[in-house]
Formats: C-alpha cells, structure tokens, sequence
C-alpha cells in the first residue's frame, strides 16, 4: 500500500509538472519563440539538464533557424521509425550530439513529433545521469509530452 502511494504521489508531481509545462507554452509568443519556450519549459520545470530539439520540412521563415540545423537523412529515418519514445542509454545517437554537452549524455529520451512514420521533428532529452532515463521506466507522460509538443510547434512547418 505505501508503495502504490508513493507511486500515485510521485505521478501527481509529475502531473503538476507536465501542467505547468503546459500553461507556459500557452502564454508563448509562437513562431520561433515557441521552439525556445518548450524546451527551456522541460529544462526548468522537470529539471532536465540537457533538453533540444530538430524539424525538417521548416516554414521557409525558420529555415536558418537553430531548430532546423544538421538534420541528416539518418536522423529522419531514425525518428520515423520510433514508434513509442526511446528511453534509455547513449548509444552514441547522432540526435544526442545535438545536445549542447553530449559527450557527457549517458542516458536520452528521444520523442519523434508528428504521425507515427510521418514525423517531421525529434525533440531530445538528455541526462549525465545514466539512470535517469531507462528502457524499464514508464512513458505515459512522454507520449503526452510529445504529442503536446507536436501540436505547438506544428506551425513552424512548411
């Protein structure tokens, strides 16, 4: 019993987290704004240290932009092929060494954005910390995470 109480109170943490998250992205002023605001937004409310994202297939406006840089044919075939979030170990991953620090990552979450097989983007997550993010944890929060930050930066696309 105190373990599944433990548990619901460590996921209402979490829920707090993810809903804060949220409202900050709602006062965003969009555009490329948007794409600094959500990743600083995971930085600071669930404390991640290393957090970064990439699209392809970019507004012709953010075609410059830090978010649309050094995405390789490799890294789009990588993220159409996730078909839930990566969680676990560096596997020296090219999407890690997009981190600003990424020879320090020992373990990442990875969460394509878009369709599944469609994804226009890979958002990032990274950790010094190599149980921080494993393949036993659970990804329930990640899924809505991705899914939330597929909705706010599907207009940066072309």
């Amino acid at each position: 019993l105190s373990d599944l109480s433990r548990r619901a109170e460590e996921n209402a943490g979490i829920a707090n987290r993810f809903h804060a998250w949220t409202q900050a992205l709602l006062v965003s002023k969009g555009g490329a704004a948007m794409a600094r605001d959500l990743t600083e937004g995971l930085r600071t409310h669930f404390t991640v240290p290393q957090v970064t994202l990439r699209l392809w297939h970019v507004a012709s406006e953010h075609a410059d932009a830090w978010f649309a840089s050094n995405v390789s044919d490799d890294a789009r075939i990588f993220a159409n092929s996730l078909r839930a979030p990566y969680c676990g170990p560096n596997n020296d991953f090219e999407a890690v060494r997009w981190l600003d620090d990424a020879e320090s990552i020992r373990s990442t979450v990875m969460l394509p954005l878009g369709q599944p097989g469609q994804s226009f983007g890979l958002l990032v997550l990274g950790s010094p910390d190599p149980a921080r993010f494993t393949t036993a944890m659970a990804t329930d929060f990640l899924v809505h995470i991705a899914a939330t930050s597929t909705t706010a930066l599907a207009p940066l696309r072309a």
